[in-house]
């Protein structure tokens, strides 16, 4: 049995292409429990995986995120995820 707030992640023996699973059930992402962090080639993904992810729900429910405000969210993501926070 796995418990809603779980996520379980794997990857093959081969090593190529892991995958993650969320067992939340509540389609509010706002209440979700937080991912696993994502990180490529050294770099953290896990926000610009979110707004991706936040994109495909809003096409998804027929309220489609336009292309300037994604391109402002993925800039976004990708400088909080290369830059250090500021103090």
């Amino acid at each position: 049995m796995i418990s809603e707030a779980c996520v379980t992640s794997y990857m093959p023996p081969s090593g190529d292409g892991g995958r993650a699973q969320t067992h939340w059930d509540d389609p509010n992402p706002s209440t979700w429990p937080p991912s696993p962090p994502r990180i490529v080639y050294g770099i953290d993904m896990t926000d610009t995986l979110r707004v991706m992810i936040e994109m495909l729900m809003a096409a998804e429910a027929g309220q489609p995120m336009d292309d300037a405000e994604f391109k402002r969210r993925v800039d976004e993501a990708g400088r909080h995820s290369v830059e250090p926070p500021k103090p």
